[in-house]
């Protein structure tokens, strides 16, 4: 992967402390987190024409009220993303494309695992340009352009490989319901300690929070498995409990070890492993290849990719053609069928 110099700095960004991250080139916020790569975030501000699944939460209503009552001049085009990741709540908002503004967090605390978390050192305009020479569909390569602003985040694997076996045959918002279910029954209150709710800015009600339940730790494997799976049958995953308790079994005793398949990188080395868990076929498996051990060849392929290639490639893509990157491309191709082609 192409590597990236990046610049770091501490600002009051509308009277918050913040740290700035610059020199990101085309860095999109609201891209990378709605293009369907991860589940936990919440957007507060900005980001016109996605869909906004968190407007099933209960604490939604009170943000909006919050947000009303804020006479922040925000510029046009900001945004600002709540999401759960490397232990902590992070609120994201960004100003211009390639600027990153991580409220409440000091330059310091930028540690490697946020860091390889929003890949701020990896070039994704380096490689969209590498796509680019790859392939001589004008097609794609309108798509790679439309879609730069797209960054692949690097995610826990545990957390990848659970949600994306819960996402299957399911929608956005439901997948994010159940995710925040098991969150809020499994998992810690990030937000308990300040006592403020970082979404609203009001004291925090414990029961609110479980009923939201944005603000938790992910489910761990050991708590899923002492309670024998009753949280996952709480939370209505229907016929995804099978999966998940066996990726829970086979973690728990060693035959799937997600450290070994993050320390290898090979992709049929990661596709093999995790298609031993109960469930996991060839799509769910390219989908954490791709999300969250970084095999950037993973081309994983849903109903999305499949009417895309059937109706704008003439059912032909090459893959093979698009080479180490190929993963990459298809996000540059799901992005452009949901959002650039659909009032075509």
């Amino acid at each position: 992967m192409f590597r990236r110099i990046y610049s770091v700095s501490e600002e009051a960004v509308f009277g918050k402390p913040a740290t700035v991250i610059s020199g990101l080139g085309s860095y999109s916020l609201a891209d990378t987190m709605e293009c369907g790569q991860c589940f936990r975030h919440v957007r507060l501000l900005g980001g016109s024409g996605y869909t906004d699944s968190a407007r099933e939460c209960l604490e939604v209503r009170a943000r909006e009220r919050a947000r009303a009552e804020d006479n922040t001049e925000y510029p046009e085009g900001y945004t600002e993303y709540l999401t759960v990741a490397c232990g902590r709540v992070l609120k994201i908002g960004q100003r211009v494309p390639g600027e990153l503004i991580l409220y409440g967090i000091r330059a310091d605390e930028l540690d490697s695992s946020l860091i390889s978390f929003l890949s701020l050192d990896k070039d994704f305009d380096r490689v969209r340009e590498e796509i680019k020479a790859r392939t001589d569909n004008p097609l794609l390569r309108e798509l790679a352009d439309a879609s730069a602003g797209i960054a692949l985040l690097t995610q826990d694997a545990w957390e990848c490989v659970f949600s994306f076996i819960i996402s299957q045959n399911n929608n956005i918002p439901r997948i994010r319901k159940i995710i925040r279910t098991l969150s809020a029954h499994y998992g810690r209150n990030l937000s308990a300690p300040s006592g403020i709710c970082p979404i609203t800015g009001a004291p925090i009600c414990e029961g609110n929070c479980r009923e939201c339940g944005i603000c938790y730790t992910f489910p761990e494997r050991d708590a899923v498995l002492a309670d024998g799976g009753a949280g996952l049958t709480s939370a209505k995953v229907g016929f995804r409990y099978r999966y998940l308790m066996s990726l829970c079994e086979l973690t728990g005793d060693g035959r799937v070890d997600l450290d070994e398949i993050k320390k290898k990188r090979s992709l049929d080395y990661t596709l093999s492993t995790l298609k031993q868990i109960v469930g996991i076929g060839d799509k769910v498996a390219s989908c954490c290849a791709l999300f969250a051990f970084e095999n950037y060849d993973a081309f994983p392929v849903d109903v999305w990719i499949k009417r895309a290639i059937d109706t704008y490639f003439d059912g032909n893509l090459n893959v093979a053609a698009l080479g180490e990157y190929a993963g990459i491309a298809q996000q540059y191709i799901f992005h452009g069928i949901r959002n650039l082609k659909q009032d075509d």
